[in-house]
C-alpha cells in the first residue's frame, strides 16, 4: 500500500525502494532460506523462531513449521522480496511519472 507508506517514508526513499528494491532491506523483510536434512529448501519470512524450530511464511497465507532437528542449514538473505528489474525498459518519462505519483500521495 503506497498511500500508507507515503506517510512513513519520504518520496525519495519510496522511489529508491521501488527502483532498487535490494538497496536497503529492513531485517524484518529479509528472506530466510532453510534447507532440511532431507534436502528440501524453503524460502520465506520468519514468522516465529524458537529453540524448537522456525515458522516461515513462504507465500500468501502459507506457512511452514520446521523443527530445529530437521534443519541442516539456515541463512538470511539481504535481497528484497520485490523482484529486481520490474521497471526494466521504462523510459525516463515513466520514472518522472512514478516520482510525481509518489509526490501526490502526501497531499
Amino acid at each position: 500500500d503506497l498511500a500508507g507508506s507515503a506517510g512513513r517514508f519520504s518520496r525519495v526513499d519510496l522511489f529508491t525502494a521501488i527502483v532498487l528494491p535490494s538497496r536497503d532491506v529492513s531485517p524484518r523483510y529479509q528472506t530466510t532460506v532453510v534447507q532440511t536434512d532431507s534436502g528440501q529448501v524453503y524460502s520465506g519470512l520468519i514468522v516465529y523462531q524458537s529453540v524448537d524450530g522456525v515458522t516461515l511464511r513462504t507465500g500468501t497465507n502459507r506457512t511452514i513449521r520446521l523443527e530445529r532437528g530437521e534443519i541442516e542449514f539456515q541463512s538470511r538473505r539481504s535481497e528484497s522480496l520485490m523482484p529486481m528489474g520490474l521497471l526494466k525498459g521504462l523510459e525516463d518519462s515513466g520514472y518522472a511519472d512514478l516520482y510525481a505519483y509518489l509526490a501526490s500521495l502526501r497531499k
